[in-house]
């Protein structure tokens, strides 16, 4: 990748003299793609409060790509970006339906986030409520901030799992099937022991 295109393109989008396909090459070489190839990219863009990159370096910490993982940090750079006008409402409200990065679990304020996602036409609310969107199980899978089922917090947690051999991780305080462990044993799910118990609280 070329270092010095990359500055170059980066000076014109900070100082606003950036032609379109020049801006459209800047995001697609070197912010969008979120490789271990262009951390250092998006970070110096994000050193110089190039609103775009705040996004994708949170998704980069969130994934341990190009760096060391960190849901802490993850979330601080989809707040920054949100602050800036950038993506990541979407990625805040998961964080508060889980209880990760540095706030507490709060589906009322999760609800909150992913409706703001759904009124800054965030991808993955375009054409979806919140509500409905939450209703399809497969809509939670493929990521490690998700959980495998979302519970109302106005139910009782318990009911639906009496049927199923399962634990409440310590670190997370998901619900998880014993099953669906690398260690039936204990009591921290896969996730947390992986990833160093970025989701633990008190």
């Amino acid at each position: 990748m070329d270092d010095k295109r990359f500055k170059e393109l980066l000076e014109k989008a900070l100082d606003g003299s950036i032609a379109e396909e020049e801006e459209k090459e800047l995001l697609r070489d070197y912010i969008n793609p979120e490789t271990a190839e262009v951390f250092p990219f998006i970070q110096l863009a994000c050193d110089h409060k190039y609103t775009p990159a705040y996004y994708h370096l949170g998704n980069m910490y969130k994934k341990g790509i190009g760096c060391e993982k960190s849901i802490y940090l993850a979330w601080v750079q989809w707040t920054i970006s949100v602050q800036e006008g950038g993506r990541g409402f979407a990625e805040i409200g998961d964080c508060y339906r889980l209880g990760a990065g540095c706030v507490e679990q709060n589906f009322n304020e999760a609800m909150k986030y992913y409706q703001k996602a759904v009124d800054n036409d965030e991808p993955r609310f375009r054409g979806i409520s919140p509500d409905e969107w939450l209703s399809i199980p497969e809509n939670l899978d493929n990521d490690e901030l998700y959980e495998e089922y979302f519970i109302d917090e106005d139910s009782d947690d318990d009911d639906e799992w009496d049927d199923y051999d399962s634990f409440e991780c310590c670190c997370c305080h998901r619900r998880i099937l014993r099953e669906d462990v690398e260690d039936p044993e204990t009591d921290i799910c896969d996730d947390c022991r992986h990833s160093g118990n970025e989701l633990a609280r008190d």
